[in-house]
């Protein structure tokens, strides 16, 4: 491992056989060698101190004062960020035995010294770790070494307000002070493996997207816990065929704008979602509503201008002008408490609009009241159906592009289902392709090409009365959480 490579840099040696071995084990955190030759004999171990005292015997007493002097110089180097091993011995070679991790060390062992190892941050990791906290990640640093060695390289890093906890405290704690331990702390110290799996899984159960790093064999579990795994290029052949990212040249500076640019995406993606299944279900729910009456609300021209002006051309733009944002949870809650009043507004309020407007055209036509004969109604509604329709296709574009302003409002009084935002492109993007519809309404060849009628003043004035309509409805119902509260669902804060 890299440990022994460090020491094999630092003291050249000639290489001795040895007659039986125990690898290091993050578990057990030590490893150890047997020799049996002329110029070495004997049992001896590298570890953590603490792990290796258990079996020091009265050397390791806290009263010793060669465990005192240890400890003394033990808390010197750590509180420099420099990693201590204790070396220890045992006279007889014979005397160990490999269990794997439930291998022991013979006693009573003699401590021969300490080894201190500096570990060399990364060039870019202040900056990569600043960039996470920027765009809301709560980094988290889970290692094997001593915590106050790990605490004393994060803050070399950065990092600041340290909350500090040892496996050795995790071992005793029961299950809920150990998640909000997982959910509190911010450096783990001398973790095993299987505590890097529990923290992970402590971490979720509470809602957290967990994305976890590693480079070693004893990262494995953590790693398919992980909502994200991440392996290093130069680690394991094991953690890079678990891993969901393998960093190429051990990059992780890659990692701030890969998630940025994720959040950018995926917040883009929301605001689509929301106006396409909005779109989708009023379009459905007035075709079905209106199919039992016998009259199409909209014609296929007009459904596909409405389509464009309210889904196309916002969508495209929408998913441009994205911005990331830190993840929150519930995301189809939020989708769906954004849609259901629209829906169930826009869908209503179109069908009022499509049979008053055929109404009072009907009824100054003198197409309404006894004696009429049926063919002459018929005739009438023929007659006046697409100009219902304009209506209806007007109402609808106007509705739905109105919610584009309400995924991002421009100032506080619309913002009831999304905080005010800075960006006021959403704004002008659906007051410009109002004004470009209505300019489109207003040419014929633009009414020839979506079968649109020209509409009357007070026509426009009565869609101008309804979008106002259906704007407080929506804004209260949003408020109120109507839909959650009439379905009996939990409604999230707005």
């Amino acid at each position: 491992n890299k440990t022994s490579e460090a020491l094999a840099s630092a003291i050249p040696f000639d290489k001795l056989a040895p007659v039986n071995e125990i690898p290091f084990s993050s578990a057990r955190k030590w490893s150890a060698i047997a020799f049996d030759t002329d110029d070495l004999r004997g049992v001896f171990a590298l570890g953590a101190p603490e792990f290796l005292r258990p079996y020091l015997g009265a050397a390791g007493q806290d009263d010793a004062p060669l465990w005192q002097a240890l400890q003394t110089q033990a808390k010197e180097w750590t509180a420099q960020g420099l990693r201590v091993l204790l070396i220890a011995m045992y006279p007889d070679p014979h005397a160990l035995q490999d269990d794997g991790d439930a291998s022991r060390l013979p006693a009573p062992l003699q401590p021969m010294g300490l080894v201190s190892l500096s570990d060399e941050l990364r060039p870019d990791a202040r900056e990569t770790l600043q960039a996470f906290i920027d765009i809301g990640v709560t980094p988290k640093i889970i290692s094997g070494d001593n915590p106050e060695t790990v605490a004393a390289l994060a803050q070399q890093a950065g990092l600041r307000d340290l909350q500090i906890v040892s496996g050795l405290d995790l071992e005793q704690m029961d299950d809920r002070t150990f998640d909000e331990t997982a959910k509190r702390a911010t450096v783990f110290g001398r973790i095993t493996p299987q505590q890097k799996q529990r923290l992970v899984k402590a971490l979720r159960r509470q809602g957290h997207y967990v994305a976890m790093t590693g480079d070693g064999v004893n990262d494995v579990l953590s790693l398919k816990e992980a909502n994200l795994s991440i392996a290093m290029e130069s680690g394991s052949q094991a953690t890079r065929n678990v891993a969901d990212i393998v960093l190429l040249k051990d990059q992780f500076s890659a990692l701030p704008f890969a998630l940025t640019e994720g959040q950018r995406i995926i917040s883009g993606m929301e605001d689509i979602i929301k106006l396409n299944v909005a779109y989708s279900a009023i379009m459905g729910v007035v075709i079905i509503a209106s199919v039992l009456v016998a009259l199409f609300p909209i014609s296929l021209q007009q459904a596909s201008l409405a389509n464009f002006f309210a889904v196309g051309i916002p969508g495209v733009l929408i998913a441009m002008w994205a911005r990331p944002g830190a993840r929150q949870d519930n995301r189809n809650a939020r989708i769906f408490h954004f849609i259901m009043p629209p829906i169930l507004t826009t869908s209503i309020l179109s069908l009022l609009v499509m049979y008053g407007v055929l109404w009072e055209k009907l009824y100054t036509e003198g197409a309404l009241g006894a004696g009429v004969p049926l063919e002459q109604v018929s005739a009438a509604i023929a007659k006046y159906l697409p100009y219902a329709q304009t209506a209806v296709v007007t109402f609808l574009t106007f509705a739905l592009l109105a919610l584009v302003i309400f995924v991002k409002p421009p100032f506080k009084a619309l913002a009831v289902i999304s905080p005010v935002s800075q960006n006021k492109r959403y704004a002008l993007l659906a007051l410009g392709l109002m004004l470009v519809y209505l300019l489109i309404m207003a040419t014929p060849f633009g009414r020839t090409l979506y079968g649109l009628e020209l509409l009357n003043p007070t026509t426009l004035a009565v869609l101008a009365l309804a979008l106002a309509i259906w704007a407080a409805l929506v804004m209260l119902m949003w408020r109120k959480h109507s839909v959650e509260t009439f379905l009996g669902l939990e409604s999230e804060p707005t």
